[in-house]
């Protein structure tokens, strides 16, 4: 334990590693409710601890570097004891996510380092259950979410689809450290008319959210447009029922990249942009 003394002078054989520490954190939160309802408070909000003051001397730099290398561990540690304690859900470490139907599972095809959350089998509920059964945590930098071709091929009235979109958005708002982009599902030419309703409900679902809608960049090109050829939509992009070709996948990601809320963000290092290194 670290007392702020002489007696953190510990030789180097017998110094506290990652995981005594990570069996003393998690000991004192089961058995501290005061520091249990602190964590519990957070929420979903990454952690930081404030590294005490240190008692060595310039001549014990190695000592206090030591130290101050696991207290800075505890902020990810204290993550992970949140997810496995409070939540009881895994924890998703990769730095960008994609949520959604079978557009998500083709935009997936051509991104790199990111984890799926996707469920085509069970349609709107599996997807709720898919990111209702995990904690994004601090490392992931970029949430893109695509949702609603599949529900409206299957029928599924506009009502349902907006409430589960409600959830959807409940959940993931709580996500206030990480960039989240709500982009509009390819066009459905098939259900031209129930697309377009369903485009309509999208702005106002998403007002006053920390949630992005892809719809229309801030330079006035919109998302809906890459797909379709005046009345018609562009067949070497997507099919009339909105599953897109390959060259489609491609200049999906390419307005994501470009003209989506990631790539439009101040950032003061180009990788600070979670979806802007992707392959595509």
């Amino acid at each position: 334990m670290f007392i702020g003394g002489k007696g953190d002078l510990i030789p180097k054989d017998i110094f506290p590693i990652e995981e005594d520490l990570k069996m003393s954190l998690e000991a004192w939160i089961r058995n501290c409710n005061y520091s249990f309802q602190l964590l519990q408070q957070s929420e979903f909000s990454p952690i930081h601890i404030k590294i005490p003051i240190m008692p060595f001397t310039t001549q014990q730099q190695v000592e206090q570097k030591a130290w101050c290398d696991l207290f800075t561990l505890s902020n990810w540690i204290l993550e992970e004891i949140r997810a496995k304690i409070i939540h009881r859900k895994q924890l998703i470490t990769l730095p960008r996510v994609i949520l959604g139907d079978s557009s998500a599972v083709q935009l997936t095809k051509e991104m790199t380092n990111i984890k799926a959350l996707t469920n085509e089998e069970e349609g709107l509920s599996g997807i709720i259950r898919a990111i209702s059964s995990v904690i994004l945590s601090s490392k992931v930098k970029g949430l893109l979410i695509v949702i609603g071709r599949d529900a409206l091929i299957q029928n599924v009235n506009l009502e349902t689809i907006q409430e589960n979109f409600n959830r959807i958005r409940e959940i993931c708002s709580p996500y206030t450290h990480l960039q989240i982009l709500w982009a509009i599902p390819p066009y459905i030419h098939s259900k031209k008319e129930e697309y377009e309703e369903l485009i309509r409900l999208m702005p106002p679902l998403l007002a006053g959210t920390n949630i992005k809608l892809g719809l229309v960049g801030e330079n006035g090109r919109s998302l809906g447009e890459v797909f379709r050829y005046g009345e018609s939509f562009a067949g070497h992009r997507i099919n009339k029922n909105g599953l897109m070709t390959e060259h489609g996948v491609k200049a999906m990601l390419a307005w994501i990249y470009s003209v989506g809320s990631f790539s439009r963000r101040k950032r003061r290092r180009k990788e600070e942009d979670p979806f802007e290194n992707c392959s595509c």
